[in-house]
Protein backbone atom coordinates (compact mmCIF):
# COMPACT_ATOMS: atom_id res chain seq x y z
CA UNK A 1 0.00 0.00 0.00
CA UNK A 2 1.46 3.26 -1.04
CA UNK A 3 0.95 6.57 0.67
CA UNK A 4 0.26 9.64 -1.37
CA UNK A 5 1.41 13.03 -0.12
CA UNK A 6 -0.55 16.12 -1.00
CA UNK A 7 1.42 19.33 -1.64
CA UNK A 8 -0.03 22.10 0.43
CA UNK A 9 0.25 25.68 -0.77
CA UNK A 10 2.86 27.71 1.05
CA UNK A 11 1.35 30.17 3.48
CA UNK A 12 3.54 32.80 5.01
CA UNK A 13 3.30 33.56 8.67
CA UNK A 14 1.62 36.78 9.82
CA UNK A 15 4.95 38.19 10.97
CA UNK A 16 6.54 37.64 7.55
CA UNK A 17 3.56 39.23 5.81
CA UNK A 18 3.76 42.25 8.07
CA UNK A 19 7.50 42.55 7.48
CA UNK A 20 6.97 42.40 3.71
CA UNK A 21 4.22 44.99 3.93
CA UNK A 22 6.45 47.25 6.03
CA UNK A 23 9.32 46.93 3.55
CA UNK A 24 7.02 47.86 0.66
CA UNK A 25 5.65 50.83 2.58
CA UNK A 26 9.18 52.03 3.42
CA UNK A 27 10.26 51.69 -0.21
CA UNK A 28 7.19 53.60 -1.41
CA UNK A 29 7.85 56.32 1.16
CA UNK A 30 11.46 56.67 -0.02
CA UNK A 31 10.35 56.96 -3.63
CA UNK A 32 7.75 59.56 -2.68
CA UNK A 33 10.36 61.65 -0.87
CA UNK A 34 12.73 61.42 -3.86
CA UNK A 35 9.96 62.47 -6.25
CA UNK A 36 9.10 65.41 -4.00
CA UNK A 37 12.74 66.52 -3.81
CA UNK A 38 13.04 66.14 -7.59
CA UNK A 39 9.97 68.34 -7.98
CA UNK A 40 11.47 71.00 -5.69
CA UNK A 41 14.69 70.89 -7.73
CA UNK A 42 13.17 71.34 -11.17
CA UNK A 43 10.18 73.54 -10.30
CA UNK A 44 12.23 76.80 -10.32
CA UNK A 45 13.57 75.91 -13.79
CA UNK A 46 10.02 75.30 -14.99
CA UNK A 47 8.89 78.68 -13.64
CA UNK A 48 11.90 80.41 -15.23
CA UNK A 49 11.16 78.92 -18.66
CA UNK A 50 7.47 79.70 -18.27
CA UNK A 51 8.18 83.32 -17.31
CA UNK A 52 10.65 83.76 -20.17
CA UNK A 53 7.84 83.14 -22.67
CA UNK A 54 5.46 85.77 -21.27
CA UNK A 55 5.05 89.48 -21.55
CA UNK A 56 4.70 91.59 -18.42
CA UNK A 57 0.91 91.76 -18.82
CA UNK A 58 0.63 87.99 -19.32
CA UNK A 59 2.76 87.47 -16.23
CA UNK A 60 0.41 89.58 -14.12
CA UNK A 61 -2.74 87.91 -15.43
CA UNK A 62 -1.56 84.29 -15.45
CA UNK A 63 1.56 83.55 -13.44
CA UNK A 64 1.42 79.77 -12.95
CA UNK A 65 0.16 78.57 -16.34
CA UNK A 66 1.41 79.05 -19.91
CA UNK A 67 0.06 82.05 -21.76
CA UNK A 68 -0.40 82.45 -25.49
CA UNK A 69 0.93 83.75 -27.75
CA UNK A 70 4.42 82.79 -26.61
CA UNK A 71 6.75 85.78 -26.42
CA UNK A 72 9.78 84.35 -28.25
CA UNK A 73 11.09 87.87 -28.80
CA UNK A 74 12.18 87.80 -25.16
CA UNK A 75 14.98 85.42 -26.16
CA UNK A 76 15.95 87.63 -29.08
CA UNK A 77 16.08 90.66 -26.80
CA UNK A 78 18.06 88.77 -24.16
CA UNK A 79 20.56 87.42 -26.69
CA UNK A 80 21.15 90.82 -28.24
CA UNK A 81 21.81 92.22 -24.78
CA UNK A 82 24.07 89.54 -23.31
CA UNK A 83 25.88 87.83 -26.20
CA UNK A 84 28.96 89.98 -25.65
CA UNK A 85 28.77 89.30 -21.92
CA UNK A 86 28.67 85.56 -22.61
CA UNK A 87 31.89 85.86 -24.63
CA UNK A 88 33.55 87.82 -21.82
CA UNK A 89 32.44 85.31 -19.18
CA UNK A 90 33.66 82.43 -21.33
CA UNK A 91 37.11 84.02 -21.69
CA UNK A 92 37.31 84.75 -17.96
CA UNK A 93 36.12 81.29 -16.92
CA UNK A 94 38.41 79.44 -19.34
CA UNK A 95 41.36 81.56 -18.24
CA UNK A 96 40.61 80.90 -14.59
CA UNK A 97 40.19 77.15 -15.16
CA UNK A 98 43.46 76.93 -17.11
CA UNK A 99 45.41 78.89 -14.52
CA UNK A 100 44.02 77.01 -11.54
CA UNK A 101 44.59 73.57 -13.07
CA UNK A 102 48.14 74.38 -14.15
CA UNK A 103 49.31 76.04 -10.94
CA UNK A 104 47.44 73.76 -8.54
CA UNK A 105 48.48 70.53 -10.25
CA UNK A 106 52.16 71.51 -10.21
CA UNK A 107 52.00 72.52 -6.55
CA UNK A 108 50.00 69.44 -5.58
CA UNK A 109 52.46 67.13 -7.34
CA UNK A 110 55.33 68.75 -5.46
CA UNK A 111 53.55 68.36 -2.12
CA UNK A 112 52.57 64.76 -2.82
CA UNK A 113 55.62 63.34 -4.62
CA UNK A 114 58.70 65.47 -3.94
CA UNK A 115 60.42 65.41 -0.57
CA UNK A 116 61.80 68.87 0.23
CA UNK A 117 62.44 70.90 3.35
CA UNK A 118 59.41 72.33 5.12
CA UNK A 119 57.07 70.50 2.77
CA UNK A 120 54.41 69.80 5.38
CA UNK A 121 54.62 73.33 6.76
CA UNK A 122 54.18 74.86 3.31
CA UNK A 123 51.25 72.53 2.60
CA UNK A 124 49.46 73.45 5.84
CA UNK A 125 50.15 77.11 5.12
CA UNK A 126 48.33 76.75 1.80
CA UNK A 127 45.46 74.93 3.51
CA UNK A 128 45.17 77.71 6.07
CA UNK A 129 44.06 80.01 3.24
CA UNK A 130 40.82 78.01 3.08
CA UNK A 131 39.89 79.30 6.53
CA UNK A 132 39.96 82.95 5.39
CA UNK A 133 36.58 84.13 4.03
CA UNK A 134 36.91 85.68 0.59
CA UNK A 135 35.03 88.79 1.71
CA UNK A 136 37.90 89.64 4.08
CA UNK A 137 40.33 89.82 1.14
CA UNK A 138 38.02 91.91 -1.03
CA UNK A 139 39.58 95.30 -0.21
CA UNK A 140 43.12 93.96 -0.50
CA UNK A 141 42.42 92.42 -3.89
CA UNK A 142 40.82 95.62 -5.10
CA UNK A 143 43.83 97.71 -4.05
CA UNK A 144 46.20 95.30 -5.81
CA UNK A 145 44.17 95.44 -9.01
CA UNK A 146 44.23 99.25 -8.90
CA UNK A 147 48.00 99.33 -8.32
CA UNK A 148 48.66 96.88 -11.16
CA UNK A 149 46.50 98.91 -13.56
CA UNK A 150 44.08 96.05 -14.23
CA UNK A 151 40.86 97.94 -13.59
CA UNK A 152 38.22 97.52 -16.30
CA UNK A 153 40.06 94.58 -17.86
CA UNK A 154 39.35 90.87 -18.00
CA UNK A 155 42.76 90.16 -16.48
CA UNK A 156 41.53 91.93 -13.38
CA UNK A 157 39.02 89.09 -13.05
CA UNK A 158 41.10 86.13 -14.24
CA UNK A 159 44.12 86.59 -11.96
CA UNK A 160 42.12 86.97 -8.69
CA UNK A 161 39.99 83.95 -9.65
CA UNK A 162 43.16 81.91 -10.15
CA UNK A 163 44.60 83.08 -6.84
CA UNK A 164 41.36 82.38 -5.01
CA UNK A 165 40.86 78.89 -6.43
CA UNK A 166 44.36 77.45 -6.03
CA UNK A 167 44.17 76.56 -2.31
CA UNK A 168 41.12 74.29 -2.58
CA UNK A 169 42.41 72.76 -5.82
CA UNK A 170 45.77 71.99 -4.19
CA UNK A 171 43.94 70.31 -1.31
CA UNK A 172 41.98 68.01 -3.64
CA UNK A 173 44.82 67.22 -6.03
CA UNK A 174 47.41 66.55 -3.32
CA UNK A 175 45.25 63.85 -1.80
CA UNK A 176 44.71 62.27 -5.21
CA UNK A 177 48.39 62.37 -6.20
CA UNK A 178 49.37 60.88 -2.85
CA UNK A 179 47.17 57.85 -3.47
CA UNK A 180 48.67 57.03 -6.88
CA UNK A 181 50.72 53.79 -6.88
CA UNK A 182 54.33 54.48 -5.89
CA UNK A 183 55.51 51.62 -8.13
CA UNK A 184 54.73 53.66 -11.24
CA UNK A 185 57.01 56.48 -10.15
CA UNK A 186 59.75 54.13 -8.98
CA UNK A 187 59.77 52.44 -12.38
CA UNK A 188 59.94 55.81 -14.10
CA UNK A 189 62.88 56.88 -11.91
CA UNK A 190 64.72 53.68 -12.74
CA UNK A 191 64.28 54.49 -16.43
CA UNK A 192 65.77 57.93 -15.88
CA UNK A 193 62.54 59.90 -15.85
CA UNK A 194 62.57 63.39 -14.38
CA UNK A 195 59.95 64.76 -12.02
CA UNK A 196 58.48 66.91 -14.78
CA UNK A 197 58.19 63.88 -17.07
CA UNK A 198 56.51 61.83 -14.35
CA UNK A 199 54.13 64.72 -13.70
CA UNK A 200 53.27 65.01 -17.39
CA UNK A 201 53.21 61.34 -18.39
CA UNK A 202 51.97 59.60 -15.21
CA UNK A 203 50.25 61.96 -12.79
CA UNK A 204 48.25 64.06 -15.25
CA UNK A 205 46.77 61.19 -17.33
CA UNK A 206 45.69 59.34 -14.18
CA UNK A 207 44.18 62.45 -12.60
CA UNK A 208 41.74 63.38 -15.37
CA UNK A 209 38.60 62.72 -13.26
CA UNK A 210 39.68 64.86 -10.32
CA UNK A 211 41.05 67.52 -12.68
CA UNK A 212 37.67 67.64 -14.37
CA UNK A 213 35.93 68.17 -11.04
CA UNK A 214 38.33 70.96 -10.05
CA UNK A 215 37.90 72.59 -13.45
CA UNK A 216 34.12 72.44 -13.21
CA UNK A 217 34.05 73.96 -9.74
CA UNK A 218 36.35 76.76 -10.88
CA UNK A 219 34.25 77.36 -13.99
CA UNK A 220 31.00 77.59 -12.03
CA UNK A 221 32.42 79.94 -9.40
CA UNK A 222 33.77 82.37 -12.00
CA UNK A 223 30.83 82.02 -14.41
CA UNK A 224 28.23 83.04 -11.84
CA UNK A 225 30.18 85.68 -9.90
CA UNK A 226 28.60 89.12 -9.62
CA UNK A 227 30.31 91.10 -6.85
CA UNK A 228 33.91 91.09 -8.11
CA UNK A 229 33.08 92.02 -11.75
CA UNK A 230 30.86 94.80 -10.38
CA UNK A 231 33.87 96.28 -8.58
CA UNK A 232 36.42 95.89 -11.37
CA UNK A 233 34.56 96.49 -14.63
CA UNK A 234 33.37 99.89 -15.78
CA UNK A 235 32.53 99.77 -19.50
CA UNK A 236 29.56 97.80 -20.75
CA UNK A 237 31.69 96.14 -23.43
CA UNK A 238 33.67 94.35 -20.69
CA UNK A 239 30.65 93.24 -18.65
CA UNK A 240 30.43 89.58 -17.71
CA UNK A 241 27.22 87.58 -17.87
CA UNK A 242 25.84 88.44 -14.43
CA UNK A 243 26.38 92.16 -15.04
CA UNK A 244 24.80 91.87 -18.46
CA UNK A 245 21.70 90.27 -16.98
CA UNK A 246 21.46 93.06 -14.42
CA UNK A 247 20.72 95.53 -17.23
CA UNK A 248 17.18 94.10 -17.42
CA UNK A 249 16.51 95.41 -13.91
CA UNK A 250 15.50 99.05 -14.19
CA UNK A 251 14.82 101.65 -11.55
CA UNK A 252 11.04 101.42 -11.82
CA UNK A 253 10.27 98.12 -13.57
CA UNK A 254 11.93 94.72 -13.97
CA UNK A 255 11.71 93.13 -17.41
CA UNK A 256 10.94 89.65 -16.13
CA UNK A 257 10.46 88.02 -19.53
CA UNK A 258 13.83 88.99 -21.07
CA UNK A 259 15.52 88.55 -17.67
CA UNK A 260 14.35 84.95 -17.31
CA UNK A 261 15.19 84.31 -20.97
CA UNK A 262 18.71 85.54 -20.24
CA UNK A 263 18.97 83.20 -17.25
CA UNK A 264 17.83 80.28 -19.39
CA UNK A 265 20.44 81.13 -22.03
CA UNK A 266 23.09 81.53 -19.32
CA UNK A 267 22.33 78.08 -17.89
CA UNK A 268 22.74 76.29 -21.23
CA UNK A 269 26.61 76.24 -21.29
CA UNK A 270 26.84 74.91 -17.73
CA UNK A 271 24.18 72.28 -18.41
CA UNK A 272 26.03 71.12 -21.55
CA UNK A 273 29.34 70.91 -19.70
CA UNK A 274 27.83 68.89 -16.84
CA UNK A 275 26.10 66.48 -19.24
CA UNK A 276 29.28 65.94 -21.25
CA UNK A 277 31.30 65.33 -18.09
CA UNK A 278 28.92 62.85 -16.45
CA UNK A 279 31.07 59.90 -17.54
CA UNK A 280 34.14 61.59 -16.09
CA UNK A 281 32.32 62.14 -12.78
CA UNK A 282 31.33 58.46 -12.75
CA UNK A 283 34.98 57.55 -13.28
CA UNK A 284 36.00 59.77 -10.39
CA UNK A 285 33.44 58.07 -8.14
CA UNK A 286 34.72 54.63 -9.11
CA UNK A 287 38.32 55.66 -8.49
CA UNK A 288 37.39 56.93 -5.04
CA UNK A 289 35.45 53.75 -4.27
CA UNK A 290 38.37 51.44 -5.04
CA UNK A 291 40.94 53.43 -3.04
Amino acid sequence: MTEHTVDRPFTSSPDAAQADLGARFTGSLHHAVLVFLLFLTFFPFFIAILTSLKSFQQLLLNFWLPAFPLQLQNYVMAWNEIYRSIINSSLVSLGAVTGVLLCASLAAYAFARIDFAWRDGAYYLVLSLLMIPSVLTLIGRYLLIVQFGLMNSLWGLILPYIAGGIAFAVFLLTGFFSDLPEELFEAARMDGGTELQMYRLIALPLSRPIMAIVGLLTFLSSWGDYVWPLLVLRSKEKFTLMLGLATFTGNTQVMFGPLMAGYVIASIPTAIIIILMMRTFAGAALVGAFK
